[in-house]
């Protein structure tokens, strides 16, 4: 073999296929993102919404967002844009952080001249009590996305999960593959854990049928009220960065705070923890103008049935289709609306 001869070439074919991979991969470009690329439509395709929701953030075809963990994730913007006419785009990402959270809207703002409602779902993530809760969690999270340059994505795109998106949405051009999320950013991801079991919901909220009788009557006892220790006064320095958000939106703006539907198991186990939570939020928004808080974490005709739930957190497909009509009446009303809400502010 003529070494001399085969280490070059083997160095221009690599560098040929390279090459080749990289032009597919701005041509094709997977996240929508890029300042050049091929003309086409574009949707959805990868797993991680932290790169899937950035050119959602951007279009402009949306004057409204909601933003939140997967306890949120479920609210159909469709449904929503009939009770607020409005047009929503639902970036809730699945575990994020406050600050990941706050990047999304970020994103969104400042593609957007005008805000017309936002709703933010406060669960666990904003009643943190850490000094400086994570960032980020272990799904990787791409900055470049976020900062509203289209010139510097070249630079990050160059990868084997850069690759893999490509190559899925050309399968969706072909008719071979669905997109992860809607073009709205809605996607119903509890398809992939039915059928429905409540047997096996039970075991997922409990533990087993024993822990299940036991907190019942646990609860029964305490006539639905959990004992607590009023000494303990907790801080939440991550309200900083909701008032953050709250700020930079404009007075107009209808701004919906929206505390969550857990299952009153997980309620009562930090019970304490959350109405504090509720009490410093409702302080936080007395400084705003067009600001509801609609609470929905509180023993409730929703929270108490465990056949509304797939486990502590994630709610069944027909209590979130109910939920924006609750949301807009609660509003509309100033007032809970059939022991499954309670209107805070």
């Amino acid at each position: 073999m003529n070494w001399k001869k085969f280490w070059p070439g083997t160095i221009r074919l690599t560098l040929i296929i390279m090459l080749v991979i990289y032009t597919l991969i701005i041509l094709v470009d997977p996240y929508d993102s890029f300042a050049i690329s091929m003309p086409a439509k574009r949707v959805p395709i990868a797993a991680n919404q932290r790169f899937s929701y950035p050119a959602i953030a951007k279009d402009n075809s949306f004057n409204s967002l909601i933003i939140g963990t997967s306890t949120v994730r479920l609210l159909n913007p469709d449904i929503l844009d009939i009770e607020f006419n409005t047009n929503f785009a639902n970036l809730s990402m699945n575990s994020s952080t406050a600050y990941e959270q706050y990047k999304i809207y970020d994103l969104f703002r400042g593609n957007h001249d005008f805000i017309k409602y936002m709703i933010l779902g406060v669960d666990v993530v904003w009643c943190d009590t850490r000094q400086e809760p994570d960032k980020f969690t272990f799904r990787p999270f791409p900055p470049w996305l976020y900062d509203n340059n289209k010139w510097n994505d070249y630079l990050y795109m160059f990868n084997d999960k850069a690759l893999e998106n490509a190559v899925r949405l050309i399968e969706y051009w072909l008719g071979k593959r669905e997109p992860r999320q809607g073009i709205n950013g809605y996607r119903n991801f509890l398809e992939k854990w039915a059928p429905y079991d409540l047997n096996k919901a039970v075991n997922n909220l409990y533990g087993n049928s024993d822990s299940k009788k036991e907190f019942t009557e646990k609860y029964m006892t305490s006539k639905n009220m959990p004992v607590t220790n009023k000494e303990n006064i907790y801080t939440f320095p991550i309200h900083e960065l909701m008032s953050d958000i709250l700020l930079s939106l404009d007075k107009d703006t209808i701004k919906i705070i929206l505390f969550v539907p857990y299952h009153y198991k997980t309620i009562y186990s930090e019970y304490e923890l959350y109405e504090q939570c509720k009490s410093e939020i409702s302080k936080l928004s007395s400084n705003f103008e067009n600001i509801h808080l609609v609470d929905f974490m509180f023993f409730s005709d929703i929270t108490t049935k465990d056949s509304n739930y797939w486990d502590s957190i994630h709610y069944r497909l027909d209590i979130a289709e109910q939920v924006p009509f609750l949301i807009s009446q609660t509003i509309k009303y100033r007032k809970g609306i059939d022991n499954k809400t309670k209107y805070i502010k």
